[in-house]
């Protein structure tokens, strides 16, 4: 019976410390939020001196984060860059994405958050023809954008959408969530991973860079802050930059892994005329039509 009783006294005990465990809940440690994360919080100060609570380095993507995003593959099913859903038969991504590419061999993969896992929602569309942008100069990575048609329509689900454009300028010091592919070495580099990024305003970018570098930054290009303890490596082009749900900008190039130094994307706004046009007749354009690219001030 004494035995018994102290079973029953360790029992209470254990509940009792379990029951006030939970009341005061678990703190997770950074990074702990249901997925493996490389980052960490941090304060950022805006350039309107305000801080805001970011976390930097890149995480791997919950489900569903950016269903529009697309694996642009090669004959081999190698990734070779990232596109955006942006209509029924029309993905937009970098024209350097394509400077190389076998059209006919290549494939969009859509429905997909890992490279290669199997999924009901995975489909491959062949590609009918692409339009790169006239002045695309590939040196200079200048005009960066390219416009797909898909020999079929995009079937569209909860894990396959197209995206709206941000077709205004962004508004002063926002900040952009971008996602892609191949930013880690091993199996990693088949997920599809995330970062923010805080836009630099065009005329401090170009202070800059001047000099730094042998490409002139130029009104197309989005100029992107990466903080120098990240640990975020750009190495694919066509990720997506979205800014509330709309499409802002497509990564283009800048330093491999992060130094401090910002990174360059393809302005989406500045080339709404040209997506327009290209995409003239098709459905979902009509949608867009308020919509019109400007020159205005950076």
């Amino acid at each position: 019976m004494i035995g018994d009783s102290k079973t029953r006294l360790c029992f209470l005990w254990l509940l009792l410390v379990c029951l006030a465990a939970g009341r005061h809940g678990v703190k997770r440690k950074s990074g702990q939020h249901g997925h493996h994360s490389h980052g960490r919080t941090v304060h950022m100060r805006s350039l309107n001196n305000s801080e805001e609570q970011v976390e930097i380095g890149d995480v791997v993507a919950p489900r569903n984060l950016s269903p529009w995003q697309v694996s642009i593959q090669d004959g081999a099913k190698n990734h070779k860059c990232s596109g955006a859903i942006v209509g029924k038969n029309w993905v937009i991504t970098t024209a350097y994405c394509l400077s190389r590419a076998h059209l006919k061999r290549y494939r969009i993969v859509v429905g997909t958050q890992t490279l290669g896992a199997v999924s009901r929602f995975l489909k491959s569309y062949s590609i009918e023809y692409a339009i790169v942008h006239p002045h695309f100069d590939k040196p200079k990575k200048s005009n960066d954008i390219a416009l797909i048609f898909t020999e079929r329509s995009i079937q569209f689900n909860i894990q396959v959408k197209a995206i709206d454009l941000q077709g205004s300028p962004l508004p002063r010091d926002s900040l952009v969530m971008h996602t892609g592919w191949s930013w880690r070495k091993g199996e990693d580099k088949n997920k599809m991973r995330a970062v923010y990024h805080r836009v630099i305003p065009y005329k401090i970018c170009l202070t800059h860079f001047d000099k730094k570098i042998r490409n002139p930054i130029e009104p197309g290009h989005l100029c992107l802050n990466v903080p120098k303890d990240s640990d975020f490596c750009l190495k694919e082009t066509g990720g997506l930059l979205v800014h509330n749900r709309r499409l802002a900008g497509l990564s283009s190039f800048g330093t491999p892994c992060a130094t401090g130094e910002p990174f360059i994307g393809t302005r989406i706004s500045f080339y709404f005329d040209f997506i327009r046009t290209t995409m003239k007749g098709c459905i979902r354009c009509e949608k867009n039509t308020h919509f019109e690219a400007r020159f205005f001030d950076l």
